[in-house]
């Protein structure tokens, strides 16, 4: 995941990084790291952040499908 994905997600809801340390559990050391592209983000903390924005894991990521509707 791209740390600006997760920023653009975060701001379209008008969280702060607090907020959503608050909303998933994720702390906010982290999800700065993650924003700024100083960390890697590990699969339970994707599907924690998918789970909250209710989308995918292929929507979360930015995965996107070719003409032919594989990824």
């Amino acid at each position: 995941m791209n740390g600006n994905r997760l920023k653009q997600l975060r701001k379209e809801r008008g969280l702060t990084i607090n907020q959503l340390h608050e909303r998933t559990g994720i702390s906010a050391p982290m999800i700065y790291k993650i924003e700024h592209d100083e960390r890697k983000i590990g699969l339970h903390t994707l599907i924690k952040l998918a789970d909250y924005f209710e989308m995918s894991l292929d929507d979360l990521v930015g995965r996107e499908r070719g003409r032919d509707g594989k990824y």
